[in-house]
C-alpha cells in the first residue's frame, strides 16, 4: 500500500458511481432511530422522523455543494517535453531519433481564491506543465499561468485572465474536529464538479513523506485521481483544506485521503501572490531528537524535547547565544517534542518575526527572543558563504558515525574538512578534503559552530592560526595565514 497523488491522466475513463452521499443519509437515519431500530420494526412515525433528519442533512449537502461550485475549477495540464518513442526488438527499448510521443496530459482541480483570477491548486498538479487550461463550472475554458509554487507544502497558485470570479470562503482548519461532516469537490477521473461526503477521520497527520511541512486533515470522503487541488468543505460552506493525496493499494479511494489545512493554504498562497515564492522564517540551527540515553548524558530529566546539534554562523540562533547541546523545550510558546514540531513552528512564521525560545542548558531553563530571517533558498550555498566569510577558504562539517568508520578515525572530536577553496589560505597551508581538524590554537574542536567562532576571532585579530590536523591516522600541526593568497 502506498500514497497516490490525486491528479488523473487524460483521456478520461468513467468509474463506478459514488455511494458516499447515500451512506451518509442512511447513517443519519440509523443514528436518529437509535436503539428503537434494533429492538423493533420502525413504525410510520419513527420512519418519518428519521427521514426528516436525513432530508435535513441531504439539504445541507445540497446547499454546500451549490455554494462552492462556482469556486471550483477543473485543471488540464500539458507537458510538451520531447519524449522519444521507444523501438527495437527482443523486449528491448531504444530511442528512435526524431520520433516523438504525443504530449503528456493530466487533469486535476483548483479553487478560486481571488475574484481577479487567482486559483490555488497542488504543486504536483502544475509541476513541469507547459500549458494549463482551466474550466469553470459553467463550461468556460481559459488558459492559466503559474504565479508561484511551493514544493515544501505541495501548493501552487495560478492566474487566469478573468474578472468577477467567485472566490471560495475559507474557514479555520484549526477548529476542525474529528467526526465532523465534510464534502470533497473535484474532478476525479475527469468528472467535473463531483461531490463526495464523509467525515474528518483525523487531524494533524505528519511524517507521511508527502511534503516538508505536513499537518494533514485525514478524511474518509471518496477522493480519487483528479481530486488533487480540490476543496475539502465543512457544512458551513467553508474550505478547510485542499485535497492532495490518498493512501491506496489500487490507485483508487480506500477511504484514506489527505488535505492540506486551510491555515497553511492561506499563508502559502498569500506569500506566493505577494512575492512569487514562500518567505519562511529561519533560526539557523540543526537539531536532533532527544532520546533517554542522550538526555542522561546532559543530566536532563524533563519530557520530550529537541537537542541543538549545530548553530550556523551569522544567524539569529548565533545572535541570541544558542550553542550545541542546548535542549529546546518550546518555541513560540509551542512544545517541541521532536524536530518536526520545531521546523513546523518556525516555518509558519514570516521573516523578521520575533519568536520566543525556551531551552535548558546545564540544568538551567532559559528563555530568549530571536528575530527570524528568511530561510535561504539554497542552504548549501548559504553555508558555503558563511564558511568563506572566515577568509581562509575552508568548508567543514560535523563528524558523523559513518566518517569514523570510513576514515578509521580514533574519535569524533573535531570537524571534517569537506571543501578547500583553490589558492585560498587553507589551500596554501596544505589542508585537504578529508582532513580532521582536532584543535585550533590549542582549543579542542567539538562543533562547526565552535570552529567558526575561533576562526573568526583569529582572523579579526590578524593572527596566524595553528591547527592540529589528523590525516590518514597521523596528526600534524599546520599553520594557516588568513592574509595569505
Amino acid at each position: 500500500m502506498g500514497f497516490t497523488r490525486t491528479e488523473t491522466v487524460i483521456p478520461r475513463r468513467i468509474g463506478s458511481g459514488d455511494l458516499a452521499l447515500a451512506t451518509a443519509i442512511t447513517a443519519a437515519m440509523l443514528t436518529t432511530s437509535g436503539s428503537a431500530a434494533t429492538n423493533r420494526s420502525l413504525d410510520g412515525a419513527d420512519l418519518e422522523h428519521g427521514l426528516q433528519h436525513a432530508r435535513q442533512l441531504s439539504r445541507a449537502f445540497q446547499t454546500v455543494a451549490a455554494g462552492v461550485a462556482p469556486s471550483v475549477v477543473s485543471i488540464e495540464v500539458t507537458d510538451n517535453h520531447p519524449y522519444h518513442q521507444a523501438g527495437g526488438g527482443s523486449g528491448g527499448m531504444r530511442a528512435v531519433p526524431g520520433a516523438q510521443l504525443p504530449p503528456r496530459q493530466g487533469g486535476a482541480t483548483g479553487v478560486v481564491i481571488d475574484a481577479d483570477g487567482l486559483i490555488v491548486t497542488n504543486n504536483h498538479v502544475v509541476e513541469g506543465a507547459d500549458e494549463i487550461l482551466v474550466e469553470f463550472h459553467d463550461g468556460t475554458r481559459v488558459a492559466g499561468t503559474i504565479v508561484g509554487k511551493d514544493m515544501e507544502t505541495d501548493l501552487a497558485v495560478i492566474r487566469v485572465e478573468e474578472a468577477d470570479l467567485v472566490p471560495a470562503r475559507f474557514g479555520d482548519s484549526n477548529a476542525a474536529e474529528v467526526g465532523e461532516w465534510i464534502l470533497a469537490v473535484g474532478s476525479p477521473f475527469g468528472l467535473n464538479q463531483t461531490v463526495t461526503a464523509g467525515i474528518i477521520s483525523a487531524v494533524g497527520r505528519d511524517e507521511m513523506g508527502l511534503a516538508r511541512y505536513e499537518s494533514f486533515i485525514q478524511t474518509d470522503a471518496a477522493i480519487n485521481p483528479g481530486n488533487s487541488g480540490g476543496p475539502l468543505v465543512n457544512l458551513d460552506g467553508e474550505v478547510i483544506g485542499i485535497n492532495t493525496a490518498i493512501r491506496s493499494s489500487s490507485g483508487g479511494s480506500n477511504g484514506i485521503g489527505f488535505a492540506i489545512p486551510s491555515s497553511i493554504v492561506n499563508r502559502v498562497s498569500t506569500s506566493i501572490v505577494r512575492s512569487g515564492r514562500v518567505e519562511r522564517g529561519w533560526l539557523g540551527i540543526t537539531v536532533q531528537p532527544m532520546n533517554e540515553e542522550l538526555a542522561r548524558t546532559f543530566g536532563y530529566e524533563g519530557g520530550e524535547a529537541v537537542l541543538v546539534s549545530s548553530v550556523i554562523p551569522h544567524t539569529p540562533a548565533e545572535e541570541v547565544g544558542l550553542t550545541p547541546g542546548d535542549i529546546i523545550t518550546s518555541i513560540g510558546g509551542q512544545p517541541t517534542e521532536n524536530p518536526i514540531d520545531l521546523v513546523r513552528e518556525i516555518g509558519r512564521h514570516d521573516p523578521d518575526s520575533e519568536l520566543s525560545i525556551e531551552y535548558v542548558r546545564e540544568g538551567t531553563t532559559r528563555v530568549v527572543s530571536a528575530r527570524l530571517i528568511e530561510r535561504p533558498r539554497d542552504l548549501e550555498s548559504f553555508l558555503r558563504g558563511t564558511s568563506d566569510e572566515t577568509s581562509i577558504g575552508l568548508l567543514v562539517r560535523e563528524i558523523e558515525e559513518e566518517d569514523i568508520k570510513d576514515l578509521e578515525l580514533a574519535s569524533d572530536r573535531g570537524v571534517l574538512v569537506e571543501g578547500v577553496e583553490g589558492s585560498g589560505p587553507a589551500d596554501r597551508a596544505g589542508l585537504q578534503p578529508g582532513d580532521v581538524i582536532r584543535r585550533v590554537d590549542g582549543t579542542p574542536m567539538s562543533s562547526v559552530d565552535e570552529f567558526q567562532q575561533v576562526i573568526r576571532k583569529a582572523v579579526k585579530a590578524g593572527e596566524v592560526i595553528r591547527m592540529l590536523v589528523e590525516r590518514e591516522n597521523l596528526t600534524q600541526f599546520i599553520l594557516v595565514d588568513p592574509d595569505a593568497g
